[in-house]
């Protein structure tokens, strides 16, 4: 529960009946056994001004680096989820979420969640960053290029969309690989992807089941493991989920 204004915490008995508020509520479900509907809201700005416009809580889908022609000044170009761009210039008061770890522009990586203070111009003027949840991005650029943590892992040559849908599927050991993961053939598993000496996951071509702790989760996947020409691809948020990275679509 945030002041909308300031960004501080705000104690839950501070909020007064008649007061406007906020609520942010992710992919939650209203539990409607009983009138009003209720749901835990993921973040809640109370303290609004009238016609005041509240901060965007929202995550990250792209985030280039920007210079602005000046020496030594340059900020970040960010897209959030529901499509709206901002620009993060290194001047822009930028915090993190509950501690004093130090977070600057460079920082808004792809699958970073920010509370977001901007005028009508899309500039940003303060960002509270909250704790990142992956342990890295998969994204692409206009021209088609799949960067992996920022730096290019595949040309779009390397990317299929078997199904004439919006799926991509991307190449297992050219993402895996740049992700810092171990990969390798398994006659009886198929493609074996480790971290270190520990197996994270192991899928055959042709199935939707995956197998290791990374699919622990998941019954089974979006579409089945391809193979042509010796390469094993799959669906992108799918290896993103296993490999337990950011993919923004």
């Amino acid at each position: 529960i945030l002041d909308a204004v300031s960004g501080e915490p705000v104690d839950a008995k501070s909020i007064k009946d008649g007061s406007t508020v906020y609520a942010w509520l992710g992919a939650q479900t209203a539990v409607t056994m009983s009138l009003p509907p209720q749901v835990t809201p993921e973040l809640l700005l109370v303290n609004v001004p009238a016609d005041y416009k509240v901060p965007q809580y929202d995550v990250i889908v792209r985030a280039t680096v920007i210079m602005a022609g000046i020496p030594h000044y340059s900020g970040m170009d960010i897209t959030l989820s529901d499509g709206t761009a901002y620009q993060v210039w290194e001047d822009a008061q930028i915090t993190p979420y509950l501690t004093r770890n130090r977070v600057t522009y460079q920082d808004l990586l792809p699958g970073t969640r920010v509370l977001m203070w901007a005028d009508d111009k899309g500039q940003a003027s303060k960002v509270i960053v909250f704790p990142y949840e992956y342990k890295g991005s998969i994204s692409l650029d206009g021209y088609g290029r799949l960067y992996v943590n920022s730096v290019v892992a595949a040309e779009p040559s390397a990317l299929r969309r078997p199904y004439g849908d919006e799926r991509l599927y991307v190449p297992i050991r050219a993402v895996a690989e740049a992700a810092g993961y171990d990969v390798s053939w398994d006659k009886e598993f198929g493609v074996t992807v480790k971290d270190g000496s520990d197996i994270l996951f192991q899928i055959c071509p042709d199935t939707k089941l995956a197998h290791g702790p990374a699919a622990a989760d998941r019954h089974s996947l979006a579409g089945p493991c391809l193979i042509a020409n010796g390469v094993t691809y799959l669906e992108a948020g799918d290896l993103a989920h296993l490999l337990g990275m950011f993919y923004g679509g």
